[in-house]
């Protein structure tokens, strides 16, 4: 349910990675905090710190423009902005997860893959903006396609970076990519906030910006992969590309499901309440969600460690030492929002001033993110990539009964209140799930499902 792509992989120079099974079953309080340490100071430290620049550059951005066009227009800029996001999702089609997952398993399929990978960015960009530019044409009346259209192309660009750099996350290699999230998160504030400034916020102006920023993240990621392998033809493996589609395509109807989960609440509120109401929420989902890019990186670095645990034992420490990680996070971060709560108007205005109750809501929700994404990961380890899609779709029929139960009697807190339910009803169902996986007398931790054949497609590649 989450946005799966680019999911990173594990390197054997990963601190701690060389540790084994045995040694960290039996660690106790220490062992817990130098997990921590090792976790978040280690080669993913990159990643976390890049990914704070991103997610911040974007808030402050948004931020500037809610602050500059009031919570009316806000509204309709936040439905542009869903609707591209969910469209974008066809720049990595799920392919970045899957690259990396079989990468991790199996070094040797590097160039290989590498090379398909230079082959498939181009053809899934073409793609991707197709169906923006079939977006805009019929997008309804008041929508700001301008901004459908820029903010599209420019997502599509990014998950074609992404993709490029999904071999050097299989590497451990997380500087890359850290760089290229916080270059995205610094120009498009710095850049992009001006022009809000000096514009007042009109779409005309802000449009170059998006698009110019992700191109130069494009070049900067194939910069880092030439650099780290070399030149790598691209070619076409018919043969490759038609088992990399099976594995992909669950994971990628899986992350389309968890943009449309994840944003289903805007389009309903437009329809029930009006564009202010979808304005109001924006803010105040946009302040929850701002720190998102924790539970991500937690999930990116979690699932090579799932993916090469070799036992049972050593993947109920991983897990469970993962667990305690996500919740210590979880529980700090939603204590600095809690008490950032009385700050909303200062920081969006007075039109704002009824975001507040809807923000405390979803800081609920958030904390609930964190742990359904650390499951979906190991989900997505054992290679149950179509149980993790059903498990969305799942969530995202509650998400819809709730929010058409709730908007129209409490507009955007109810939206709010539809994401706690939908999302403690995935929590408790993927548990369900998961402790099949950690139970003692599980035979194989590297075996697939049952009737799962993905989990034997590296070997048949390597072959």
């Amino acid at each position: 349910m989450r946005p799966r792509a680019g999911a990173d992989a594990p390197h054997d120079d990963i601190p701690g990675q060389q540790r084994g099974a045995g040694s960290n079953a039996h660690l106790g309080g220490l062992g817990l905090v130098a997990g921590i340490r090792l976790r978040l100071n280690g080669a993913s430290a990159w990643l976390a710190v890049g990914e704070a620049f991103n997610r911040g550059g974007r808030f402050l951005l948004l931020l500037l423009l809610a602050r500059e066009v009031g919570a009316e227009t806000y509204g309709a800029w936040v439905i542009a902005i869903a609707t591209a996001t969910i469209l974008a999702a066809a720049g990595d089609a799920g392919l970045g997860t899957i690259v990396t997952r079989d990468i991790a398993s199996d070094k040797a399929l590097t160039r290989k893959y590498l090379a398909n990978v230079w082959a498939l960015v181009p053809i899934l960009a073409v793609v991707g903006f197709g169906l923006l530019l079939a977006a805009v044409l019929v997008a309804p009346g008041g929508t700001p396609r301008l901004l459908l259209l820029v903010v599209g192309v420019s997502g599509v660009l990014e998950s074609g970076a992404y993709l490029l750099l999904s071999p050097l996350r299989a590497h451990g290699r997380f500087l890359p990519e850290g760089l290229v999230r916080a270059f995205q998160g610094t120009a498009l504030l710095l850049a992009g906030g001006a022009v809000v400034l000096v514009s007042q916020g009109q779409a005309e102006a802000l449009a170059p910006v998006f698009p110019a920023v992700a191109t130069v993240a494009v070049l900067i990621g194939a910069i880092a992969v030439w650099r780290s392998f070399g030149a790598v033809r691209p070619q076409i493996d018919v043969n490759l590309l038609r088992q990399l589609a099976g594995s992909a395509l669950p994971v990628f109807a899986s992350t389309v499901v968890f943009f449309v989960y994840f944003r289903i609440d805007v389009y309903l509120l437009g329809f029930l309440k009006g564009e202010e109401a979808i304005g109001l929420y924006g803010a105040a989902y946009n302040l929850a969600f701002g720190a998102a890019f924790l539970p991500l990186m937690l999930g990116r670095t979690a699932l090579p460690r799932f993916a090469a645990s070799e036992s049972v034992a050593a993947l109920r420490s991983t897990y469970f030492r993962n667990v305690a990680i996500t919740a210590l996070l979880a529980a700090g971060l939603s204590a600095l929002l809690v008490a950032a709560a009385p700050f909303i108007v200062n920081l969006y205005g007075s039109d704002f001033a009824g975001a507040r109750v809807p923000f405390l809501i979803l800081i609920v929700a958030q904390a609930l993110f964190f742990f359904t994404h650390l499951n979906y990961m190991i989900i997505i380890a054992r290679h149950r990539a179509g149980t993790a899609l059903a498990l969305t779709g799942f969530a995202l029929c509650v998400n819809l009964a709730a929010n058409f139960l709730l908007i129209p009697m409490f507009a955007a807190s109810g939206a709010a209140f539809a994401m706690i339910i939908s999302e403690g009803t995935l929590l408790a169902a993927q548990a369900l799930i998961i402790r099949d996986f950690l139970r003692p007398s599980t035979v194989g931790i590297q075996a697939p499902a049952p009737n799962d054949e993905e989990a034997d497609l590296p070997k048949q590649r390597a072959a």
